[in-house]
């Protein structure tokens, strides 16, 4: 399997085309698109073939968005899951025969708003138990104290 995330700040759809196609990869996240919307058209001008599905979670005003597109037949998905600033994927890599669950996420700034998706997230990561492939843009806050936090959560 041929995975990718990578953080395009903006969607250079010229740029990501190459390297998919390049490296033939069979999934990628792309995350910072900053897009509220995502069409058909828009993932097969970058896709590298004609057979893909994918899952999108907008951009929040000018912030996040996520795109995770898969080719059709080597990726086959089980269940599915899209919310405001996370998505997550369950499903079998069929030639691996391994069951994975892929998730992307766009956490916001402020640390009260990051403890309530990151409660949000853990009650489904508890859910399950498989391999997980996370990745995301998690604007970390170094000094939880200026935030009015200090307590840990897990």
């Amino acid at each position: 399997m041929r995975m990718l995330a990578w953080n395009v700040l903006t969607l250079k759809k010229r740029v990501v085309q190459r390297l998919l196609r390049k490296h033939k990869c069979e999934m990628v996240v792309l995350l910072e698109t900053k897009l509220e919307e995502i069409t058909d058209r828009m993932v097969s001008r970058i896709w590298h073939t004609d057979n893909f599905a994918y899952v999108f979670s907008p951009s929040v005003g000018k912030a996040g968005g996520i795109l995770l597109v898969w080719e059709k037949g080597r990726f086959d998905v089980t269940a599915m899951t899209s919310a405001n600033r996370f998505f997550v994927v369950e499903g079998n890599w069929v030639n691996e025969n391994w069951f994975c669950c892929v998730m992307g996420v766009y956490a916001p700034c402020f640390f009260e708003e990051q403890c309530r998706l990151w409660e949000e997230i853990g009650a489904i990561i508890s859910a399950k138990s498989m391999p997980w492939y996370v990745c995301g843009d998690f604007n970390m806050i170094t000094n939880i104290e200026e935030h009015g936090g200090g307590s840990s959560f897990s």
